[in-house]
């Protein structure tokens, strides 16, 4: 680890505390970044309602869906500083292709060999709709794709160019054009291919 990225992992760390401490005060929900892998120990069985049959708890941003990726990185509506819930569509169905999403992107992590820095996994229809002006319907509100970038370690080229190889092996696809993010998701592959333009 170099002095700028040891900079850069402090400063977010900090940047980090002051939102969550902020947002605390005024009681908004903002999925935190920092890392709370530390202690995990996977999901453990419980029937509760916030929580499905995987022990999951989908209330809580800092639950660890896997070792490094949290309920908040992967079901966020962020304009809206809230966690997705049943009402928007966070059903069973999409609740396991989450938890299977975040296990890929546990390989993705390894395949990198650096962190992964999620901008969104889940969106509502509705989300989509009002918030991004986009498709209702499409693979993030089934629960199937992520956006992410691995800054400061690799920039949005290097990873497509390291991903490009394995998307077949990974079973993924990776979408052409993106300048500030990289998306993947695991819906199954059309006529343009596991590299495709939206």
């Amino acid at each position: 680890m170099n002095d700028n990225s040891i900079f850069y992992s402090i400063g977010k760390f900090l940047i980090n505390l002051f939102i969550n401490k902020e947002n605390e005060k005024k009681g908004v929900l903002k999925p935190t970044e920092l890392d709370v892998t530390a202690n995990f120990d996977g999901p453990v069985e419980n029937k509760e309602n916030n929580q499905n049959n995987n022990g999951i708890d989908w209330t809580k941003a800092t639950y660890n869906i896997t070792p490094h990726f949290t309920v908040g990185e992967m079901i966020a509506l962020h304009d809206w500083n809230r966690l997705a819930n049943e009402n928007d569509g966070l059903t069973d169905e999409v609740k396991a292709n989450i938890l299977k999403l975040a296990q890929k992107m546990e390989q993705v992590r390894t395949h990198l060999g650096c962190g992964i820095n999620v901008h969104c996994g889940f969106r509502s229809v509705k989300y989509n709709q009002e918030v991004l002006k986009s498709i209702p319907k499409d693979v993030h509100s089934m629960g199937l794709a992520i956006d992410i970038d691995c800054n400061p370690n690799l920039t949005i080229e290097q990873i497509k160019e390291k991903m490009i190889p394995v998307l077949d092996s990974m079973d993924l696809r990776l979408e052409k054009g993106t300048t500030t993010w990289v998306h993947l998701d695991m819906h199954s592959v059309g006529p343009s291919g596991r590299y495709f333009t939206a």
